[in-house]
């Protein structure tokens, strides 16, 4: 519970800092590192616990304060100026920790799916005083997930996002997107365009990266009839990228 309550405190406090529209994603940071999507040219909040006192940073990457007149280092603004950055983005904070980025970069006409804040905690803040049990999370976002339901622990979003087809004749869009904080749960609306075809999914292959980042799945209906629909849900690590789905399928003939 006391996760909980101080999720919904930063996100007040968030909205009343930024734009209203604007997507916030904490990141609790240990020892490894950590990966964000940003998209090329476009400035991304970074938003610390404490002041920065150095970082380093990759060729192709500006980062400058937030407020340029108070001089505070706990709000960064960083934008990537290329599509593909090298090296790490390394921030060392003056309580002593040292977070490491890994940065991903997407072209705006993409239209990809990217938060506009990061706010980034000590990954001891997320286990005071709760067990934090990340499967007990996931299995409670496949339910509400199932429900189409909403939960005080997850953030929803609707999106309508084309996904690269497989085949000709399948049509995938991302519809829903559950973000946690151990997990991202995204919801796939999958089409059969066929009209004598139906389309088989194998949900045992089905994997969301390399290595796969999936650790539930759902699915309404493995056979798609012609002209059908059914939807797909996926539970992954908060790492994952709803794009990153390879999905199984094969199509059948009808018979007559």
């Amino acid at each position: 519970m006391k996760v909980t309550l101080i999720f919904i405190i930063v996100s007040l406090a968030l909205s009343l800092v930024y734009p209203p529209q604007a997507s916030a994603k904490t990141i609790y940071y240990g020892s490894n590192v950590e990966l964000v999507n940003l998209i090329r040219s476009e400035d991304t909040v970074f938003t610390f616990m404490s002041k920065v006192k150095s970082m380093k940073v990759p060729d192709g990457v500006i980062v400058n304060r937030y407020d340029t007149e108070s001089g505070d280092t706990s709000e960064l603004i960083v934008k990537p100026m290329i599509s593909k950055v090298n090296g790490r983005l390394v921030f060392r904070l003056d309580t002593g920790d040292t977070i490491k980025l890994k940065i991903r970069v997407f072209n705006k006409y993409e239209n990809k799916i990217t938060d506009d804040v990061y706010e980034f905690k000590p990954l001891a803040e997320k286990a005071e005083g709760h067990k934090d049990i990340s499967e007990i999370n996931a299995l409670d976002a496949m339910k509400t997930m199932l429900r189409s339901d909403n939960h005080e622990s997850f953030s929803v979003r609707d999106v309508f996002a084309d996904i690269w087809p497989w085949k000709k004749g399948i049509d995938t869009k991302l519809i829903k997107i559950y973000s946690g904080k151990n997990f991202n749960g995204y919801v796939y609306k999958i089409s059969n365009s066929s009209r004598n075809q139906s389309v088989k999914i194998d949900v045992t292959e089905l994997k969301l990266g390399n290595p796969d980042q999936a650790r539930y799945i759902q699915i309404d209906e493995e056979t798609i009839p012609p002209k059908g629909s059914t939807l797909l849900r996926v539970v992954a690590a908060p790492s994952s990228y709803h794009r990153d789905l390879t999905l199984p399928v094969r199509f059948v003939k009808e018979e007559k």
